[in-house]
């Protein structure tokens, strides 16, 4: 993994075999920031695991997809919530036969390589927040000025 930083922008380009969402983490973990926007990404994965969250059990469904797949598009963000940090990152992939799949990402190993652009303002105050009795968490913010 190499990640570098411009001002409230940040390169991340990882290497083939290195875990997404766990990249994502240790990268986050490398800056004084509170929020992270995923803005765009390119690469390929080897493999993954989409989830679709069902309100009735509070949790994703999870549906193994082997094989290599090239990223279309990569969105979410990279949050706290409870002190750690907390990846939430959408994909759309296509096959080697142009089909596409998406979904909410629970992992996925790079493929030769991918680079992301990342988005994060110095102080936004943006954690991530659960509700007792609500499905799944949200974003909140308390904006914090320069």
């Amino acid at each position: 993994m190499e990640h570098t930083a411009y001002g409230e922008q940040f390169f991340l380009r990882l290497d083939a075999g290195e875990e997404l969402i766990e990249s994502l983490t240790l990268f986050a973990a490398a800056y004084e920031r509170d929020f992270f926007a995923i803005v765009s990404g390119v690469g390929m994965v080897d493999g993954l695991k989409f989830g679709f969250f069902c309100v009735n059990h509070n949790d994703y469904d999870v549906n193994d997809l082997p094989g290599v797949f090239d990223l279309n598009v990569i969105s979410g963000n990279i949050s706290r919530r409870g002190g750690m940090w907390w990846p939430h990152v959408h994909l759309v992939v296509n096959t080697p036969d142009y089909a596409t799949r998406g979904g909410h990402l629970i992992e996925a190993k790079t493929h030769i390589t991918m680079e992301l652009w990342l988005s994060a303002p110095r102080a936004t105050g943006i954690t991530r927040q659960s509700t007792p009795g609500r499905p799944a968490s949200y974003l909140s913010s308390r904006y914090v000025a320069d």
